[in-house]
């Protein structure tokens, strides 16, 4: 589903929707790269061709988050892959032009060529200290700034999708990660089914698919805290108290993890997505920089402790 995020910086930044683009231009004639250590952010990897077109022969694939050395600045020339296909608000399909630039680099000793749509030079990258993101984590389809391209191939990845009030956890079994090069958002985040996909949960466990429950009659969406329970009052040093919600839950301690992010606090989505019979939360901290953060009751400890078992990033791209 298109980033909500997405569409009202579009609205307020007035930025040309790429993806309405029939023939993508170069955008930057006159780019140099920074010769140094990038990393392939495609989950499935990168070909490593002889020449610089995509009729060439193939040197090697290189794996996802495997570090290339690009070897010169200049590029061999800018290339329009084609589109990947997201879903917008309305079910209609919306499409990112995957374009970029043949680079020279080398791998373990081969030199080759790759397209700079699959890879990005992780020194630029936002860089945070993770605390969360260990065994589970929480990803977004669409356009972004924040720089959320984890992966990992013996996870399992699965879609929360939202109809209506309905909620549902379905497999995901393809997610793609593009360098759109855009201006403000520069990463596309896409799966096989992004209509009516609201997050992306990865577990290093497998979970149980179909539709969510939720243990409260409360709006299970966009729902401020007091709503569920949760004393923002109580928040010091990044944490804050939950009061009975329902006859299962016991009292909570949660710990934000973003204490410079405590204001504009609110319950994003309210559901048992672990299935252990008490509700789970997404909660959304920060306005311009926003971290959202996913609680499961299934992680919490013995003397009543819930830290975020995922946090998603995004910026202010304007």
């Amino acid at each position: 589903m298109k980033n909500l995020l997405s569409i009202l910086f579009v609205v307020f930044c007035a930025i040309p929707s790429i993806g309405q683009q029939k023939t993508p231009i170069d955008p930057h004639p006159h780019i140099v790269f920074s010769p140094g250590d990038y990393r392939v952010i495609a989950p499935r990897g990168i070909n490593l061709r002889s020449k610089p077109k995509t009729t060439s022969s193939i040197v090697k694939n290189i794996g996802y988050g495997e570090e290339v050395l690009i070897i010169h600045k200049d590029h061999y020339g800018f290339r329009y892959l084609g589109d990947v296909e997201d879903c917008d608000v309305d079910s209609s399909t919306l499409k990112y032009p995957v374009i970029g630039y043949w680079l020279k680099v080398s791998h373990e000793g081969d030199e080759g060529f790759v397209h700079s749509a699959y890879i990005y030079n992780y020194q630029f990258a936002y860089q945070r200290e993770y605390k969360t993101n260990i065994f589970y984590d929480l990803l977004r389809s669409g356009m972004d700034c924040g720089f959320n391209l984890r992966y990992n191939a013996n996870w399992h990845y699965y879609g929360i999708y939202k109809q209506d009030s309905i909620l549902s956890l379905k497999e995901i079994t393809r997610i793609s990660f593009t360098h759109t090069m855009g201006d403000f958002f520069n990463f596309a985040t896409t799966t096989e089914n992004d209509c009516d996909l609201e997050y992306i949960i990865g577990t290093s466990k497998p979970m149980s698919t179909g539709e969510l429950s939720t243990h409260t009659s409360l709006p299970r969406f966009k729902r401020s805290l007091d709503d569920y329970g949760f004393e923002k009052d109580t928040i010091e040093h990044g944490f804050m108290e939950m009061h009975h919600v329902s006859e299962n839950d016991k009292r909570k301690v949660l710990d934000c993890y973003g204490s410079d992010r405590l204001h504009n606090i609110y319950v994003v989505m309210c559901a048992d997505f672990d299935r252990d019979g008490i509700d789970d939360y997404l909660i959304s901290y920060g306005e311009k920089s926003i971290q959202i953060n996913l609680y499961l009751s299934s992680e919490q400890t013995e003397d009543g402790l819930l830290t975020p078992s995922a946090s998603y990033f995004t910026g202010y791209c304007c």
